[in-house]
């Protein structure tokens, strides 16, 4: 079966009669599959998985001669005729709608001090007592004023750290102010803290949640593997104190996010890890791998792995979480659920910055650390390569108008790199920030450490995932958020 958005001639919405002497071939890069059918994709997000006979045709321009071919090809925009090119260049806005709006997340560090010292924190935090890393208050209003300069309706507003409770009345400033500032310009804004969660107190526990303060926190899992990684500043482990608060949360029917971070101590504990964020109530596991930044660069030889031995950990979690939902129990996988909605949503804009092109940093979302400086994404904080300015210097029309932020934007588009030739470029997009901690250089290298790895993701869902139908149908309901998602290996379903 031929594998496309949609297996008729319906596109955008409208029917097209097959005048099969009037098309040019449009753009596209391929990649042969493991079971020697090819995939086709086109920049605006279409795409098909065609047998060597319907590759040939394409090839020589031929298509004409199989009308089912044809009319898949035209449906996907892989062949262009005056009856579907104003479909497909809107196809391509929404594919970057994010082009077209502001920014609308905005990561903020109340503080760079923090009571942990977690051996892959890639803000490279500084020690609790040293206070000149405080955001004041003039500034934390300087950076409000600022955000909301952006022409955006609504506002998300993320507390970062080090560990923004060793900041709490900056961060209850930021709040109350925001608000009086959303009501006044008539703006929707939210907000979200991510803590390590053992600073946490009654009192200000009850003020998060009558703020409605969305909680984030890190947990890697079982005792052994998260106390190696997740160390308080004088080396004691921080299992106890934040397994603590979690299940406080969770008896008070709180919602709390959780994630881990994969480092060389969790290999061999992906069941272990799993079923911890069973038995804690988490719906969503994320295997979040290192990002080559911050502390994790001076001892990546001792906690990091390469692209295949992550690659394999995530199978294994993939593997077991599938088992778990055959069982009724109700888990996904966060990381492959973005994946799938790019591909079968493929021509519409995802929203998830990481596996956008271009990516979002710098206009999507930016982040203040606590002196007021822009940086173009929350992990970029690590380098000052990536700051672009400072809100007391500098407007939100200017900085957005100014080469700084326009070069950043054109270079995560991908086109220079070789981003530009690979078939999963309309799915996925690079990262500037993980290149520079890898290679000291916002060019990407073939193959980098981040580019392996989401290369192996989309080899691993197109070569074998398709194939596999019970699997397929378990994780594509994740991603199209239906658990009764039909269990076939095409896109047609979620049009």
């Amino acid at each position: 079966m031929r594998k496309s958005a949609c297996q008729n001639s319906d596109f955008m919405g409208k029917t097209y009669s097959l005048d099969m002497d009037k098309y040019v071939i449009g753009n596209y890069n391929y990649k042969t599959l493991l079971n020697g059918k090819i995939l086709v994709t086109t920049l605006h997000g279409g795409w098909a998985i065609l047998d060597e006979d319907e590759f040939r045709l394409l090839r020589q321009g031929g298509v004409e001669k199989d009308p089912e071919l044809y009319s898949l090809l035209l449906s996907e925009g892989i062949i262009l005729s005056e009856t579907n090119i104003s479909a497909a260049t809107a196809q391509l806005k929404n594919k970057h709608a994010q082009l077209f709006s502001a920014t609308t997340l905005h990561i903020v560090t109340p503080t760079l001090r923090c009571n942990h010292k977690c051996v892959y924190c890639y803000a490279a935090s500084k020690p609790e007592n040293d206070k000149k890393y405080d955001m004041t208050k003039d500034t934390a209003k300087a950076v409000v004023d600022f955000m909301f300069q952006a022409p955006s309706n609504k506002i998300c507003i993320e507390f970062q750290g080090g560990e923004p409770l060793l900041n709490f009345p900056i961060v209850k400033f930021i709040v109350e102010y925001a608000k009086t500032k959303a009501k006044e310009m008539k703006k929707e804004v939210d907000f979200r803290l991510v803590s390590n969660l053992t600073l946490m107190d009654k009192d200000k526990l009850s003020w998060l949640v009558e703020n409605k303060i969305a909680l984030n926190s890190s947990f890697d899992g079982p005792k052994g593997v998260h106390n190696k990684n997740r160390k308080y500043d004088g080396g004691k482990g921080t299992h106890k104190e934040v397994l603590f608060w979690i299940e406080k949360l969770k008896q008070k029917g709180i919602t709390i996010s959780l994630m881990p971070t994969i480092t060389r101590h969790t290999l061999p504990f992906f069941k272990e890890l799993i079923d911890e964020y069973v038995r804690l109530g988490q719906k969503s596991f994320w295997a979040r791998r290192m990002n080559v930044g911050g502390f994790a660069t001076n001892v990546w030889n001792e906690i990091g792995y390469t692209p295949e031995e992550y690659l394999e950990f995530w199978k294994k979690c993939l593997d077991y979480l599938i088992e778990l939902n055959k069982k009724g129990i109700d888990i996904h996988e966060g990381a492959i659920s973005i994946f799938l909605k790019n591909i079968i949503f493929s021509k519409k804009y995802q929203g998830f910055v990481c596996l956008a092109s271009p990516c979002g940093c710098a206009w999507s979302q930016v982040a203040y650390n606590y002196k007021g400086d822009i940086y173009t994404c929350d992990e970029a904080r690590s380098f000052e390569a990536f700051r672009i300015g400072n809100v007391k210097e500098t407007t939100y029309e200017e900085l957005y108008s100014s080469w700084d932020v326009l070069d950043i934007v054109d270079l995560t588009t991908g086109q220079s790199f070789d981003c530009a030739e690979c078939v999963y470029h309309p799915f996925c997009g690079p990262c500037i920030v993980d290149e520079y901690g890898e290679h000291g250089n916002i060019i990407k290298k073939p193959n980098s450490f981040n580019c392996q790895i989401k290369k192996g993701v989309f080899d691993y869902i197109f070569n074998e995932l398709m194939d596999d139908k019970e699997k397929w149908g378990i994780v594509r309901g994740w991603a199209v958020g239906d658990k009764e998602c039909v269990s076939c290996a095409t896109k047609e379903k979620c049009q």
